[in-house]
C-alpha cells in the first residue's frame, strides 16, 4: 500500500516536473533509453548514469512525495510527459530488484480518467482477441482516491524491444491487424512504436483507441504509411505515391481510403495530417 511521506528524489526542469522516484531505487536498464518520456533520450541516459553512480542524490531535489492511491506498490518511479502532450496524465513503473514489475498509468483530470477506464476495458477485450497470436499486458487493477486514478498493468518482459523492421515481424503485425478486424474491431493507433518483441512473442500496447465500427482501412493505412515513413525512412513523396498506387485504383477504393484518412486526421494519429493534405491536393472528395 502506498503511503504518505515517501522520501523521494525529484527532477524538475524550468519548474516542470519530469521525474520522481524513491531515494535508494536502482534504475532498471530500460530507464537508460526509454524514460523519462522527454529529452529525446539524452535526459534518460544522463539520469540513468547519475542513478547508477549515486550522483542523483547530490543533483536532484529531496522531497516528501505526495500520497499515491492506496493499493499501489511502494517502489514506484513516476514520469511526466510534456505539458503540450498532457497535463492530466503521468506514468509509473514499479521496480523490484532493478526490474520493472508493473506499469501504471495515472490520470488526474476527469477526461483522462475516462480515457484510462476505457483503455483498461479495451485491454481486457484485446487480450481475448489475441488468443495466442500476440500478447497484451494484463490489467492488474484500478486504484483511485479523491484526486487520482491509477490503472495497473502487467509489465512487458525486460528484454522487450521494438521489433526489427523485417519481413517476419511485418507479416506478424499484418496478421494481428487481420485478427483484430475479424473480431469486428480496430486498434485505432496501430503503429510500429506500439509493438514490442520479446523472444518469439509479439506484444501490442496502448489500446485506448480500440473500437467497433471504425472505418475499414484505418489500421492498415495507419500501419503501412507510418512504417514506410517513420521506420523505413522513405521520403514523404514516395510514401504518398505508394498510397496512391495502393488505394487510387478505383472510386470505391479511393472512398474507403478517404474515410480512413479523415478518421486518422480527426484523431491526430500517425500520418493523418500528411495524408489528409495529399488527398485534398489530389481532389479525393
Amino acid at each position: 500500500m502506498a503511503a504518505d511521506g515517501r522520501k523521494c528524489l525529484e527532477l524538475r526542469v524550468r519548474g516542470e516536473k519530469w521525474a520522481n522516484y524513491p531515494r535508494g531505487m536502482t534504475f532498471p536498464s530500460m530507464f537508460a533509453y526509454a524514460y523519462p518520456l522527454r529529452g529525446r533520450g539524452v535526459v534518460s541516459l544522463v539520469l540513468y548514469v547519475a542513478n547508477k553512480i549515486g550522483l542523483d542524490r547530490l543533483l536532484l531535489k529531496k522531497v516528501e512525495s505526495c500520497r499515491l492511491p492506496d493499493g499501489l506498490p511502494e517502489n514506484i518511479a513516476l514520469f511526466w510527459p510534456a505539458p503540450s502532450r498532457s497535463t492530466g496524465r503521468y506514468y509509473g513503473f514499479a521496480v523490484n530488484d532493478s526490474k520493472v514489475v508493473e506499469f501504471v498509468k495515472f490520470a488526474t483530470s476527469e477526461v483522462e480518467k475516462q480515457i484510462l477506464r476505457r483503455e483498461a476495458e479495451n485491454t481486457v477485450i484485446a487480450k481475448d482477441i489475441a488468443d495466442g497470436l500476440f500478447r497484451v499486458p494484463e490489467v492488474l487493477g484500478l486504484c483511485e482516491d479523491a484526486r487520482t486514478l491509477a490503472v495497473r498493468y502487467q509489465a512487458v518482459p525486460d528484454e522487450a524491444a521494438t521489433p526489427p523492421v523485417n519481413a517476419e515481424w511485418i507479416a506478424r503485425a499484418r496478421d494481428a491487424i487481420k485478427r483484430i478486424a475479424i473480431h469486428g474491431y480496430s486498434h485505432g493507433d496501430f503503429s510500429w512504436h506500439n509493438l514490442k518483441a520479446a523472444g518469439d512473442n509479439l506484444w501490442i500496447l496502448d489500446w485506448e483507441e480500440l473500437r467497433r465500427g471504425a472505418p475499414h482501412l484505418v489500421d492498415e493505412i495507419c500501419f503501412e504509411t507510418g512504417l514506410e515513413y517513420y521506420w523505413k525512412h522513405l521520403p514523404l513523396q514516395k510514401v504518398l505515391e505508394e498510397f496512391a498506387a495502393r488505394y487510387g485504383v478505383d472510386a470505391a477504393s479511393r472512398e474507403l481510403a478517404k474515410i480512413a484518412v479523415d478518421d486518422l486526421h480527426r484523431r491526430r494519429i500517425s500520418m493523418g495530417d500528411e495524408l489528409k493534405k495529399a488527398l485534398d491536393d489530389w481532389g479525393w472528395q
